[in-house]
């Protein structure tokens, strides 16, 4: 399976705008375009990248990374992101091994108080446990937050393999936020009050 395109946005405040630059796979060079708001900055780059290689903007299977210009906020979020990602990873193998233990002790046979007083948890929180199954994915992203970059996946993908993180929990990037449903495809369209020169 290849590894899909990827194309960069790197995003300046402008004047109460957004100026974008384009850049990836195809373009013969960066392309201006703007937004007022960052959470439209896909989108357009998505209809400008349409426009320059003459198809349509659903057409393109492509991962599109938002990257702030100036480099010591970059640093900033990718270095919050990361952390708050890998603090998302722990939780979760804390859960597996919590669901890992109250099985083992069930098996032999401790009822639900006895396993909830000796985890410190109650024991409603034991029988939900011991009646779930999957363990849910981990996420690229957060709520509210901007895609991670390549650089920061491929460090996070490292972290879950050596924690041995379930290999539905794979990372990739630009991705929404794990744990809620996918967005409808929206029609694509200009936003009112967007433009992009190109």
């Amino acid at each position: 399976m290849s590894e899909r395109d990827i194309y960069t946005i790197t995003a300046t405040r402008s004047d109460g705008w957004w100026a974008l630059t384009v850049s990836g796979p195809g373009l013969k060079r960066a392309y201006p375009t703007q937004v007022k708001r960052l959470e439209q900055a896909e989108e357009m780059a998505r209809d400008l990248v349409a426009t320059m290689l003459d198809t349509e903007p659903d057409k393109i299977d492509a991962d599109f990374c938002v990257r702030v210009a100036d480099e010591e906020i970059a640093r900033a979020l990718e270095a919050t992101l990361r952390a708050r990602l890998t603090a998302e990873l722990i939780r979760q193998q804390a859960a597996e091994a919590t669901r890992t233990t109250v099985a083992t002790l069930a098996n032999r046979g401790y009822v639900h108080r006895d396993i909830g007083f000796l985890l410190g948890m109650s024991h409603q929180a034991i029988g939900k446990l011991l009646d779930e199954s999957a363990v849910p994915p981990l996420p690229t992203s957060l709520p509210g937050t901007l895609p991670l970059s390549p650089e920061v996946v491929a460090a996070l993908e490292v972290l879950a393999k050596h924690a041995k993180v379930p290999e539905k929990g794979k990372l990739r990037p630009s991705r929404r936020a794990g744990g809620t449903p996918p967005p409808e495809a929206r029609p694509t369209r200009r936003r009112e009050g967007t433009r992009h020169p190109v």
